[in-house]
């Protein structure tokens, strides 16, 4: 039998899995082979917060707020939802784990494209895609929203170190994401 073939980003074809602009102020790094899980089930639940916990070793994030450590992110997505981001290659264990607690949880992981955006111009860039307040007073670590980025609908996770942002958005959006991100860092290019 043959083996698997090893999965693909979406932007896989474009030859590139980092960009930056030459004087280095904006940063674009495709991560989208982390693992990633919707979790669903209700925040007051014990043996959901210790099965995420055991999982993933953060605790179940409030509302429009995220956890993270270690590599790993939990981001809230609705009333009783919760996107789970893990380093690649442990999907399967974080999977078996949630499984065995009866965590009711779906893989989206190539369902999704992650861009990490970082640099001292991030913020510059993103303030011409969204119309969402990105300023750290407003929206800093610990906090995601959902929202438009570039007319597109993408779930946008500020990071503390490095500093800079995750935005996810559907697989099929995530070439134009990245190429709309290149073309509008580039006047940050001196």
């Amino acid at each position: 039998m043959a083996e698997p073939a090893p999965p693909l980003s979406p932007l896989h074809h474009l030859g590139e899995t980092q960009w930056q602009t030459g004087s280095g102020s904006v940063l674009l790094e495709d991560r989208s082979l982390r693992g990633k899980f919707v979790l669903h089930g209700k925040a007051d639940d014990p043996a959901l917060q210790e099965a995420v916990s055991a999982a993933f070793g953060l605790a179940l994030p409030a509302v429009n707020k995220a956890a993270e450590a270690e590599g790993r992110t939990l981001a809230w997505l609705g009333p009783k939802e919760w996107l789970a981001l893990c380093p690649a290659g442990e999907e399967t264990a974080a999977a078996e784990s949630l499984r065995a607690a009866g965590v009711s949880h779906v893989s989206v992981g190539h369902g999704r494209a992650l861009i990490s955006l970082s640099g001292p111009r991030s913020l510059d860039l993103l303030r011409k895609a969204t119309s969402l307040d990105v300023h750290p007073r407003s929206f800093a670590p610990g906090d995601c929203a959902q929202t438009r980025l570039a007319r597109l609908a993408v779930l946008l996770i500020p990071r503390g170190e490095p500093a800079g942002f995750d935005i996810l958005c559907d697989r099929g959006f995530a070439e134009y994401l990245w190429l709309w991100l290149k073309d509008a860092a580039r006047e940050f290019a001196a």
